[in-house]
This record gives structure tokens, C-alpha cells and sequence, in this order.
């Protein structure tokens, strides 16, 4: 993952016979006669692809595929979204391990007239053959599923506009309401890690090294929520100001109805008397 996401160079055939496990746990490459690069471009692209699809937005997805040059010009996005949502839709079940992914994609390919560069061939390559070592030694092993926190790492730690603006959008919708859901997952994430980190018992190299392949920190989640604070205390934050106001004054007045109204107007039987309490 910090080969396709961060540095763009990665191996593109890492079946088993091409990897090792050293002895502090770290993992050895072999054999680099297949590599890829991938542009800046391409990386966001995959970023943004992995948000959009964990979050169940096929919109999204469909104007990243026609940003990438995956669609012809000309293409209808909302069509390819509905093709997208009956593909991944509510009647069946989410597909987290990479070959699920692309067998409900291939239908869409098909239909759509999709081109893949050959960047991204040689990605697909590579994560399929990856999975599949993977799945070799755990067969519950979901390489989408163990990738979206890293993912998550990489939209915290990355201070660039076109990374700020992805957390943005995966956060608040183009109105300025704020996806709330997403909200509670992201934290959950960042909270699953810092349990993780608080547990870790000294010296445990091997805690430590598979832990920190997240690649995000306090440090990272404190500047992105402060980044985020900036946007939505600026003038083009003002929808988002709005909807967080509305949002405050229906979850008091919900609380304020459910833990406080009930005990003062409460009837005691047939007397007309008000519950004191």
C-alpha cells in the first residue's frame, strides 16, 4: 500500500514465490523485473476510488473513473452511477476483498466501453496477486477492508489541497450538511488505532511494525481537524456553519425530549397531578 499510495513504485507481481518474511517481521522483496509507477494523479485517483466505493458512493465513483480517463468524453455519469448502485446495490452484499470488487465491476466495464491505462493494469495485477498470497495464509483476509484505514492515514496525513479537499468532501455533502455517519466511522478508525497503540507493551518490535504501516498519527488527526475548523470558519464554509447550527438545536431539542420532558409531564394515574420529579 505505501508503494501504490505514497511512493508510486511498487512491485507488480508479488505472487508468493516473490516475497519472503525476514526474521523481525518485515517483508523482503524478490525478483523486480515487473514494476509500475504511478503518477500523483493516478494515486489520489485510487484514493478517492477506495473512499467513494467503502462509503457507497456510486456517483462519486463514476465521475472518478471519467477524471482518470477510464470513460470516454461524452459519457452519462448518472447512468453509469445507476449501473454502479445495481451492481453494489442494497441486494447484494458488499463486496471488501478485491476480486469481489472487480467481478461486480466487470459488468459496468463492459457496458460503459471502460479503458484502463496500462498504470492502472499493472495496479490490478499486483493487488490481485497480493490478496490471493494473502488469502493463502488467512482466508478471511479482505485486502479493501484492511486497506480503507490506511486509506484514512493518508487523507489525515497528507496536508495537499487535493487530498484536504477528498476529506472534505467525504465528510460534508455538496449542500454543506454534514455526513454524520461518515463522521463516527472516521473516528472510529482513529480510535481503533490509538487502542491498538495504547496496548502495545514495550520493546514489542513486531506490535509496532504492523501497527505504524497505517501511516497516521495524533499529530496527523490534530492538523486535519484543524484544517477543516479553517474551512468551515471561512466565508465558503458559511453552508456548512448553517447545517452544523441546525444540527446542534435538533439533537438538544431530541435530548431535551427525551431525558427532560417526559419526567416533568408524566401523569401519576387519573388525579390530574403532575410527576414533581
Amino acid at each position: 500500500l505505501r508503494q501504490l499510495l505514497e511512493d508510486g513504485f511498487f512491485h507488480a507481481d508479488p505472487h508468493p514465490g516473490n516475497l519472503v518474511a525476514t526474521e523481525d517481521g518485515s517483508l523482503a522483496y524478490f525478483d523486480f523485473g515487473m514494476m509500475g509507477d504511478i503518477p500523483r494523479h493516478y494515486r489520489v485517483g485510487l484514493i478517492q476510488m477506495l473512499v467513494h466505493y467503502v462509503n457507497r458512493d456510486p456517483l462519486g465513483l463514476a465521475n472518478d473513473f471519467h477524471s482518470l480517463g477510464f470513460v470516454p468524453e461524452g459519457t452519462d455519469l448518472h447512468a453509469v452511477a445507476t449501473a454502479l448502485s445495481v451492481a453494489f446495490g442494497d441486494g447484494r452484499r458488499q463486496s471488501n476483498d478485491f476480486q469481489g470488487v472487480m467481478n461486480h465491476l466487470y459488468d459496468v466495464m463492459y457496458d460503459f466501453n471502460f479503458s484502463l491505462p496500462p498504470d492502472y493494469a499493472l495496479v490490478i495485477r499486483a493487488l490481485g496477486s497480493l490478496e490471493g498470497t494473502a488469502k493463502a495464509l488467512d482466508p478471511d483476509f479482505k485486502v479493501i477492508e484492511s486497506a480503507y484505514p490506511f486509506v484514512i492515514g493518508r487523507l489525515l496525513a497528507d496536508p495537499s489541497p487535493d487530498m484536504r479537499k477528498i476529506l472534505r468532501e467525504l465528510l460534508i455533502r455538496d449542500d454543506g450538511s454534514i455526513r454524520w455517519n461518515r463522521l463516527e466511522r472516521l473516528i472510529a478508525a482513529i480510535s481503533q488505532q490509538s487502542s491498538e497503540e495504547s496496548s502495545k507493551k514495550p520493546g514489542d518490535e513486531n506490535t509496532a511494525s504492523s501497527s505504524d504501516w497505517r501511516s497516521f498519527d495524533m499529530h496527523s488527526v490534530v492538523s486535519a481537524t484543524e484544517d477543516l475548523f479553517h474551512f468551515i470558519l471561512s466565508r465558503k464554509g458559511w453552508r456548512v456553519r448553517v447545517f452544523l447550527i441546525q444540527d446542534i438545536v435538533k439533537a438538544s431539542d431530541a435530548f431535551l425530549q427525551e431525558t427532560t420532558f417526559p419526567g416533568i409531564f408524566e401523569e401519576e394515574g387519573n388525579t390530574g397531578e403532575l410527576n414533581p420529579e
